[in-house]
């Protein structure tokens, strides 16, 4: 009788679960992958990667929120000749994620495998569907992420399987493929414009007494702090959190504990990082937690500088931005003979509108009022021209302008490029950012590099010769002679405290300067002549 009473019991649980399982599929296109294209039944490589997301939206058509999905299945339209697709592994989690646009790097979890799994053909409509090892409780709000691997060595042998797919994807999967070694740690580096059919099975799931949050923000962000905020889905009044520096399940070990919504951060951050955090309800009537919530993403920004700085572009450019409002090519880091240095290449049919602006820094008197940089084109026969301004700490706003057109002449060989000097007395106690602004068409290209921001007094004393153009006697005791091959536009005389002392617009070829009445020691001497900018140390005795 008890083993009757037992059996008849597993029978009813059979049934209930049964009546209880449902199933629902995302996708009816009639699109096939190719063999050699990469699906989540690849075997043309010996071992893959494929990442591809259903959105919150699809998912709610049947499901609810702590459905717990129990399976899912491709429409397989053709076969894989190979056998199994070995150490085959599925994970699936939430994402904030609305498509396949980059590779994802949400937490997720292995529902199946690795295994051995030799894919069916099916018909049209039907799936060869795939239970899991472990239930993927769905929350209800995020969009969820199907990552798929198999590190094989899978055989090479044709048919190499196709699935049935909805095509008319910007961002619909992604993948990474290789023979003689793993994906599964690799990032999904090429995407497809396609969309697998799937069809999830579940079952009815059954809320937690703890609820967690849901929609994670952040906000009021500085390089030291930011404020969190969640939506609380039950009756919760403190929670606690875990900031990490990487999307690492969380350790269960708070950061903060006890904390209120919204919370503002308070142990310092670190500038120009990014962070990823937790939060977990403390549900005190039910005494017990919530699952973690997250992580949710944000970065600090960079500190503004207040002291001299110099950026040679040898590692990596954090801090500066690029803006690209013209063509495909825009400003980017080159490496050529041990060199590394900030380019733009030429387009030959659109023009460029593109900002490579500096990070942010306070104008100081006699500290970081002026900075230089290099600029030159290999090859003057395309002359590469760019505007430098000055701008607001956004980045999106000009403040100034210093140069328009700026000529970066080719370096004479075994010559160093021109170096540009800007007085930025102007802006003195602002907060600023350099622009360098490109817009020409089907030149050549424009090279930056070692950018210095620093006193007058250091970086004005530094020459930036012209072609065609000379200055003396020097040093000099009264008259100054200066000729050029151009009318010399502008002239302006400065003293090592960056003060401007004389300033004159001859608009002829060859002028004299009287400086007689100034005081004996070292002075600046800039010059406009057309579109260049030159700077020459003299000395008055």
């Amino acid at each position: 009788m008890k083993k009757f009473t037992l059996l008849f019991t597993l029978l009813l649980f059979t049934i209930n679960y049964q009546l209880n399982a449902q199933s629902i599929i995302i996708g009816t296109g009639t699109d096939e992958t190719l063999g050699y294209e990469a699906d989540p039944i690849h075997g043309y490589y010996n071992a893959f990667r494929y990442q591809v997301v259903y959105t919150a939206t699809e998912l709610s058509a049947s499901l609810i929120p702590y459905d717990e999905v129990t399976g899912l299945g491709f429409s397989i339209s053709g076969d894989y000749a190979g056998g199994d697709l070995l150490g085959y592994t599925i994970k699936m989690g939430h994402t904030s994620a609305t498509d396949s646009g980059a590779h994802d790097t949400s937490s997720a979890t292995v529902v199946k495998g690795p295994f051995n799994y030799d894919p069916s053909v099916t018909a049209v409509g039907v799936f060869d569907m795939i239970a899991f090892d472990t239930n993927f409780v769905w929350n209800g709000v995020d969009n969820v992420l199907v990552d798929i691997c198999s590190d094989g060595p899978n055989a090479y042998t044709a048919p190499y399987g196709q699935v049935r797919t909805t095509s008319g994807f910007t961002n619909g999967s992604r993948y990474y493929r290789i023979d003689g070694g793993s994906a599964c740690g690799a990032i999904t580096s090429s995407l497809n414009s396609n969309r697998p059919n799937i069809q999830f099975d579940y079952v009815d799931g059954t809320p937690p007494s703890c609820l967690p949050p849901t929609a994670l923000t952040a906000s009021s962000i500085t390089a030291t702090s930011a404020e969190l905020g969640w939506t609380e889905m039950g009756t919760a009044i403190s929670w606690d959190i875990e900031i990490l520096t990487s999307t690492s399940p969380p350790t269960e070990t708070a950061t903060d504990t006890g904390v209120s919504n919204p919370f503002t951060t308070t142990t310092p951050l670190a500038a120009d990082t990014l962070y990823y955090y937790y939060v977990r309800a403390d549900c005190a009537a039910e005494g017990t937690t919530s699952t973690w919530a997250g992580p949710f993403s944000f970065r600090t920004p960079c500190e503004t500088s207040t002291a001299v700085f110099f950026n040679d572009f040898e590692s990596p450019i954090n801090c500066w931005d690029v803006f690209n409002g013209g063509d495909a090519s825009t400003w980017i880091p080159i490496t050529e003979s041990g060199n590394t240095f900030i380019a733009i290449f030429y387009n030959q049919f659109n023009a460029h509108d593109d900002y490579l602006v500096s990070p942010v820094f306070t104008v100081t008197d006699e500290v970081t009022d002026a900075f230089n940089f290099k600029g030159w084109n290999p090859n003057d026969t395309w002359p590469e021209v760019i505007n430098v301004y000055v701008m607001n700490t956004a980045g999106d706003t000009i403040l100034g302008t210093l140069a328009t057109d700026l000529n970066l002449p080719t370096p004479a060989i075994g010559s160093e490029p021109t170096v540009f000097t800007y007085d930025l007395s102007f802006y003195e106690g602002m907060d600023v950012r350099i622009g360098f602004h490109s817009t020409t068409t089907n030149q050549n290209v424009a090279i930056i590099d070692d950018f210095t921001v620093d006193s007058f007094a250091v970086l004005g004393t530094e020459s930036n010769t012209l072609t065609g153009f000379s200055l003396y006697p020097n040093p000099v005791n009264d008259r100054l002679h200066l000729t050029a091959l151009d009318n010399i536009d502008e002239l302006s005389i400065y003293n090592l405290l960056g003060q401007e002392v004389l300033r004159t617009q001859p608009k002829v070829l060859s002028t004299q300067i009287d400086m007689s009445n100034l005081p004996t020691g070292m002075y600046v001497v800039k010059v406009k002549v057309g579109q260049q900018l030159g700077s020459y140390r003299i000395i008055k005795e």
